[in-house]
């Protein structure tokens, strides 16, 4: 990956902001216009009630807001969808063995997040949004295990972080990472930490091909824990369930990597010095990047968005 110069930075600054407000304004259109309609189809046209609007954003958002915004970057970016899955450009080989290895790292790594995640979403929708957590918000549907990784990995990998590598892999992911947990609202802690890995798994590979592997796994786990795993153990709660499995793939990749050179070369190379050594050498391309306007717009209009529901009473927005 070759340098690129103060200009270059600033043009790909503009056209990151450009597409996230423009991506902000669709997903306002969705929640102000058209949620409350399809949350009322998909309920027999039903009333809605006060959890809807958390279970929306799991079945719907993905669908034709991701979608939506797949064809807004395709005005604003070049997208090359034949690299995207074919590109052979790995900055480190790796075996499948140790991609599998990796997998199964990765994996309990994003569930116990995942515990993390729901304790925070359980108190905000309880104690700040005032709302129940809604039981259909912990499971995921089968268009979720199957298609979401796929128009997700897409969006936010295959288009957004490529966007971004010619300012550095490691600034890529994170900004990435941070928009992915931005559509993700009061999940946001999760789906950046998911984010990280996936971002990581497709600067890692060259395509987008492992981490919708990944994607599609965690997916297919959460449901096994929620359709088959609790059935059978009705004492255990979902994220018991969540922590039990996580630690079991976590205590496998252990006993599978304990000599693996390969995977210690990685390490190696992906450590915390190295990463800092990083940062401090591209702090000046990081900074032109935030000076365009329109990133600064996205940076405080989300902490604002975040913080809203701490200081106004979200009964009135809502009604």
């Amino acid at each position: 990956m070759g340098e690129i110069n103060q200009n270059q930075i600033a043009q790909i600054a503009s056209k990151i902001g450009k597409f996230i407000i423009i991506g902000f304004i669709i997903e306002f259109v969705f929640v102000t216009f058209i949620n409350d309609s399809l949350v009322n189809f998909l309920h027999n046209n039903g009333p809605l009630s006060k959890s809807d609007p958390i279970e929306i954003d799991m079945l719907i958002r993905s669908s034709q807001h991701t979608l939506s915004l797949i064809i807004l970057a395709l005005f604003i970016f070049k997208v090359n969808f034949k690299d995207m899955f074919l590109n052979k450009n790995q900055i480190y080989e790796l075996s499948l063995k140790s991609k599998i290895k990796l997998t199964l790292l990765f994996i309990s790594i994003s569930l116990f997040f995942a515990l993390i995640s729901t304790f925070i979403m359980d108190i905000y929708t309880r104690y700040i949004l005032n709302i129940p957590m809604p039981e259909t918000a912990k499971k995921l549907s089968v268009f979720a295990i199957f298609i979401v990784p796929i128009i997700e990995e897409i969006l936010y990998r295959g288009i957004f972080l490529n966007q971004l590598k010619g300012i550095g892999y490691l600034f890529s992911i994170i900004v990435s990472s941070i928009y992915f947990g931005a559509m993700h609202g009061i999940g946001f802690l999760h789906a950046f930490i998911i984010g990280l890995i996936l971002g990581f798994t497709y600067i890692l590979t060259g395509n987008i091909k492992w981490s919708i592997i990944i994607h599609y796994i965690y997916n297919l786990i959460i449901a096994l824990i929620e359709y088959l795993f609790l059935p059978l153990f009705p004492n255990i709660s979902h994220n018991t369930g969540k922590l039990i499995v996580g630690i079991v793939l976590f205590l496998v990749f252990l006993i599978v990597s304990i000599r693996d050179k390969e995977l210690k070369e990685l390490y190696e190379k992906v450590n915390i010095k190295n990463i800092g050594n990083k940062i401090k050498q591209d702090k000046n391309k990081y900074m032109t990047f935030v000076d365009d306007p329109k990133i600064i717009i996205f940076i405080v209009g989300g902490i604002i968005i975040q913080l809203l529901p701490f200081f106004v009473d979200v009964n009135i927005l809502m009604n």
